[in-house]
Formats: structure tokens, sequence, C-alpha cells
């Protein structure tokens, strides 16, 4: 394994400075396209903990985010639970805050009212729904709306929030994703101004 090495972490910022150019080029293209936002996705970052993330990706991610936010946001989606401090006090939710990104978007497993704590207003927060219970046919009607209304009432506090599913909205089968969409579009109307 390559983290086994004593030159691993250079190892793996060579890996990741040479795939810096393309993530830009590729941003590039998309705004020139007409993109108004570009969303990152960084499904890993929960598997390898802050002091990897910090040694190996951070000044990268930084550094991609700060090229396409002279045009466009970035909404970085972050995959886990990334609510994670080590035991040398790296805290996963400050890393990932001080990337600049515009837009968090934490799953569900990350503790939505002490990610606002933390972040505060750096960066706007979206997500944080559990989707094992939207995409279930397991789980009640009544228990998809008191999970969404649960998102929506712990991210209003303070602002900065904006409702999503905390990963990928579950679209199988389409009459259950359309009926909890059209649930969440409901609540979202009705409790989410602020």
């Amino acid at each position: 394994m390559l983290c086994k090495k004593p030159e691993w972490i250079q190892e793996i910022k060579n890996l990741i400075y040479r795939i810096l150019p393309v993530q830009k080029e590729f941003a590039a293209l998309q705004i020139e396209a007409g993109a108004t936002i570009i969303g990152a996705g960084d499904s890993a970052i929960s598997q390898i903990g802050p002091m990897r993330y910090e040694k190996c990706c951070l000044d990268a991610t930084k550094e991609l985010f700060t090229y396409i936010q002279k045009q466009v946001p970035v909404l970085y989606h972050i995959c886990g639970d990334n609510s994670v401090i080590d035991k040398e006090g790296r805290d996963m939710l400050n890393l990932v805050s001080s990337t600049n990104a515009a837009i968090l978007d934490l799953d569900y497993q990350v503790d939505l009212e002490r990610a606002k704590e933390k972040i505060g207003k750096k960066n706007c927060i979206r997500g944080n729904t559990n989707t094992q219970v939207l995409g279930s046919l397991s789980y009640p009607l009544s228990e998809v709306i008191k999970e969404i209304e649960k998102t929506i009432q712990m991210g209003k506090p303070r602002g900065f929030y904006m409702y999503a599913a905390g990963c990928e909205w579950p679209w199988e089968p389409l009459s259950m994703a359309s009926r909890n969409l059209g649930i969440a579009k409901t609540l979202i109307e009705k409790l989410g101004y602020y």
C-alpha cells in the first residue's frame, strides 16, 4: 500500500497535482458552456481521515476551488461522516471549510447542528437528509416527512443553509423518488424560509 512507504505523502501529492490541470480545464469548459456553478464531489475523504486529507489533498483542493471561484461558485459534495477530529486535533469539518467552497454539501452522518456551529458563515451548508429514509420503500410516508422536516428545521437557525438530500437522491423506484421529491418541495415551501 502506498501509505506504508516513507515518501507516501509526496507520491500522493504528485498524483493529485498531475490531474489538477485536467480538473481546471474541465471546469473551464463547463463554465464556457454556461455553467453557473460547479459541483465538485469528494467521495473518499471520509475514508482517508483528516491527517491524510490535510497532508495530501487540501492544498490542491484549495487551488482548484480558487481557480474555479474566480468565475462561478463551487458546491463541494463530501460523502460520509466528515465530522471526525483525529487525535492530533485535526478537525475534518474545519479542513473542508478552509477550502473556501461556496457551498459544502454534507452527508446525513454529519451532525448538522454541530457543523453549523463550526462552519458559521464561512460556507453555506447544503444537504444532510438521510437518503436511506428517502430511498427505501420500508420507511412509511410519515418517516419521510419527519426526516425532511427535521433536516429543514436543523438547517434554518442562523441561515447559510440550503435543503438537499445528504448524498445522491435515490431514483429507484421512480414513483417513490417522485413522491419524496414532491414532499420535500412542499415542506421547503412551508418550512424553509428564514
